[in-house]
């Protein structure tokens, strides 16, 4: 997946589509990884280059990595049900934590949001 990355520089692309079938499939689900880390680690680098992040989110980049930790295996948490208002208590587990991390980088706005999230 390198390698797609490196054509899509060297072509001058942002962004480009991709598409597969078969092995390909599994092939741009890596590429989207990879890519997805790679927003992420320079939102993190960004926080800490900056004082007034810094200041109130502390190292951001390492809280990511304890929540991941805390919720590998799932935790309960307790939230209210917007539909219903009914208290609620149930898993949360990371993988659905990084889906709406991975989803808020395709925004600037929802980006500039994910250091106060994670705190």
């Amino acid at each position: 997946m390198d390698d797609i990355d490196e054509v899509r520089e060297a072509l001058g692309y942002d962004k480009i589509n991709l598409w597969g079938g078969s092995y390909g499939t599994r092939a741009a689900l890596v590429y989207m990884g990879e890519d997805g880390q790679r927003a992420l680690d320079l939102m993190w680098d960004a926080c800490a280059a900056d004082p007034h992040c810094t200041e109130a989110y502390g190292d951001i980049s390492a809280k990511s990595a304890e929540l991941q930790v805390r919720f590998k295996d799932g935790q309960k948490v307790r939230f209210q049900d917007p539909r219903t208002g009914e208290e609620r208590n149930l898993p949360l587990h990371w993988e659905g934590i990084a889906m709406l991390v991975r989803t808020a980088l395709y925004s600037a706005e929802f980006t500039s949001l994910l250091p106060l999230v994670i705190d």
